[in-house]
């Protein structure tokens, strides 16, 4: 998906492109495709509801540390908390003490209740839950963060990319090896991404590197295919929108090389783009050994 706005206040220029289809026929309902689609919008549904509980509990926590803090201001707390990052890690840092051979002061056990309120709020965070940090890793952040999204444009964004690369690969993929370059596109998205920031404590969580494997065994196996682009231009507040076929062959490379100038780059934008070029590369790969095997229905071309 790419977008682009300018302008202070209300965008004046605005520019979106996303992918809606191709031209190459299927022929047969794409069920694990729905599926997957169903399974993360429940997910970010479900998370999205829990997240707006949390973060009010987290809110009203907070507030109630600082104002203990400011009553208090040699108040501290006897246990550290890990795991966060960035301001909020400084901040909470400067509140803890565990030198066992400090005296208790008064404050301490307001802000250590009011604290504790924090972390509990914090910890319901589906983000923080079930997110990849590969500074500190779980299980769960393993196995959940691909089917969780951190808004409803990551969703919608990852959701059409799926829809038009995993409708054709499950129709012409036996349905296990459908499956299996999903999973292992992913973990090779999440590989990608731990060993470019091994130390990083944020949150990793979306379907990119799955679906950027799928991306990659199209273009290898459906080149000749034509990839149906949506745009919105609003321009100086004038709405035009309309939709225009692209070879696969020059939008596919155009993104992937996107992807891997901004890794390169180190873009600081919140988007993991070593997950996208660790699934993408899975998925050439892929593409490669399953035409090289035969093992796949391949691309008859499109005119």
């Amino acid at each position: 998906m790419f977008t682009q706005g300018r302008g202070g206040g209300y965008a004046r220029r605005v520019f979106i492109v996303v992918p809606i289809g191709h031209d190459q026929p299927v022929y047969d309902r794409p069920w694990l495709t729905l599926g997957t689609i169903a399974v993360c919008t429940c997910v970010f549904l479900v998370s999205w509801a829990v997240e707006i509980s949390a973060m009010s509990e987290i809110t009203a926590a907070a507030a109630e540390v600082d104002a203990v803090a400011s009553r208090y201001p040699g108040a501290r707390v006897s246990f550290a908390v890990s795991g966060l990052s960035g301001q909020l890690s400084a901040a909470i840092g400067s509140l803890v003490d565990e030198s066992p051979e400090r005296a208790a002061r008064p404050g301490d056990a307001e802000l250590e209740a009011a604290m504790l309120r924090l972390v509990r709020g914090l910890n319901r965070l589906p983000a923080l839950r079930f997110g990849y940090r590969p500074g500190a890793p779980t299980v769960s952040g393993v196995l959940g963060h691909a089917f969780m999204h951190a808004d409803v444009f990551h969703l919608a964004g990852n959701m059409l990319f799926l829809w038009v690369a995993g409708g054709v690969l499950e129709c012409f993929w036996r349905r296990w090896a459908f499956v299996l370059l999903y999973v292992v596109s992913a973990a090779a998205g999440t590989l990608a991404h731990h060993l470019c920031a091994p130390s990083s404590l944020i949150p990793l969580v979306g379907a990119s590197g799955a679906i950027a494997g799928l991306i990659g065994a199209y273009i290898v196996c459906y080149p000749r295919s034509r990839i149906r682009l949506g745009y919105f231009v609003l321009l100086f507040f004038r709405p035009f929108w309309g939709t225009w076929k692209v070879p696969a062959l020059v939008v596919i490379p155009l993104w992937a090389l996107t992807e891997l100038a901004y890794a390169l780059w180190g873009a600081q934008d919140g988007v993991a783009y070593w997950a996208h070029v660790g699934g993408f590369a899975i998925g050439i790969a892929a593409g490669i050994l399953a035409r090289a095997l035969g093992l796949v229905a391949l691309d008859a071309g499109q005119e």
